[in-house]
């Protein structure tokens, strides 16, 4: 009897933790307190944080809002360097670059160009690291 009353309360503590582990984006709030989640498990737990980027991402696409897109493709490539994934990066940070060039935003656009910079080099692709200086300079 107390074993399945032990296992019975493990089994309550272990949904009730799920449940408040899971987060649900909701369309209708602000994403800043999720970039703020985010940021918050960022090192922690960067698959969790993975994980909520990319749900809020699907939200921000289905709003067409661009800047908040920039903001999320962002923190996924440095969620992807943090889990040494640079080729991902590299795909999240062009991503960025491609829409903060939408926007036609020269601060956005060489802060992307930057970060490409930087992951080329650590995936060993100087040449592309190379373009991407010479692309920043030309702005």
């Amino acid at each position: 009897m107390k074993k399945l009353i032990l296992y019975i309360l493990l089994i309550y503590c272990n949904s009730v933790c799920s449940a408040s582990n899971s987060t649900l984006v909701n369309s209708k709030f602000d994403i800043s307190d999720t970039l703020a989640q985010i940021k918050l498990v960022k090192y922690s737990n960067t698959e969790q944080a993975k994980k909520l980027a990319l749900e809020t991402l699907n939200v921000t696409l289905s709003n067409d809002d661009i800047r908040q897109q920039i903001q999320l493709y962002e923190i996924l490539g440095e969620l992807e360097i943090e889990l040494a994934n640079y080729q991902a990066a590299i795909t999240y940070y062009s991503t960025a670059l491609s829409l903060s060039e939408e926007l036609n935003q020269p601060g956005l656009i060489l802060d992307m160009l930057n970060l490409l910079t930087i992951t080329f080099q650590q995936n060993g692709q100087s040449a592309k690291a190379i373009e991407a200086v010479d692309r920043a300079i030309e702005l």
